[in-house]
């Protein structure tokens, strides 16, 4: 049977790997088990060595470990891009679908009975939707300085452009919408409707990422 280290020997090889510089926690761990496993197999196949001979000598190994962190990197955002793109697709049920239809109806009744004058006051008016974007950065960054173990999901904001954009892209399309909103209204109420919907879907699937990692990872040693 292949020899498992203990909780303060992985504590130990854990404080070494924070101490060459690599900040996120979950790349930390992935390389904690790594060098864990060089370990066990040592010990396995020199069972009369002495353990803190192995353990020594292993970590002497990883001297250099720009390679071993572009390599966990890699392997945590092939994890992190699976993940969050199950989320997605999970994202897009049938309520959702239903919603969407409904959406997509409901701005198309409104933008239908609006004039002129009311589409240059909505408008005017999107300077608004600035606050939701910039509330949620803001409320991003702040959770990430409070957080101890960082892991590389607060580092890849994928939706980031979105949310920054979104304003701009219903200002733009408002200007549209003014002109030629009598003949294309079901079209601009569509486009309203699915950037809403997926502005939503990017946001709820990197919070479902965003736990999905501190419960896989924060808890490892535990």
């Amino acid at each position: 049977m292949k020899p498992e280290l203990s909780y303060i020997d992985l504590s130990r090889i854990d404080t070494y790997v924070e101490r060459m510089g690599v900040e996120f926690y979950d790349v930390r761990v992935e390389i904690v088990d790594h060098i864990a496993s060089i370990m066990e197999q040592q010990i396995a196949n020199q069972p009369h060595k002495p353990f803190k001979q192995i353990f020594d000598e292993t970590l002497a190994q990883f001297d250099n470990f720009d390679y071993l962190v572009a390599e966990k990197q890699e392997q945590v955002a092939r994890q992190y891009n699976r993940y969050f793109w199950q989320s997605m697709g999970a994202f897009f049920s049938w309520p959702k679908i239903v919603f969407t239809f409904l959406l997509i109806w409901g701005i198309y009744s409104i933008l239908e009975k609006m004039d002129a004058a009311a589409l240059q006051n909505l408008e005017e008016s999107f300077f608004l939707t600035y606050l939701i974007p910039v509330a949620y950065v803001l409320f991003f960054h702040w959770r990430n300085n409070k957080e101890v173990n960082k892991l590389t999901t607060s580092n890849h904001v994928i939706w980031y452009f979105w949310l920054i954009t979104i304003s701009h892209i219903f200002n733009i399309l408002t200007r549209f919408v003014e002109d030629y909103h009598q003949r294309y209204t079901l079209l601009f109420a569509t486009i309203y409707g699915l950037t809403i919907l997926l502005v939503w879907a990017v946001v709820a699937s990197y919070e479902k990422l965003r736990s999905y990692g501190r419960n896989k990872y924060l808890a490892h040693f535990n």
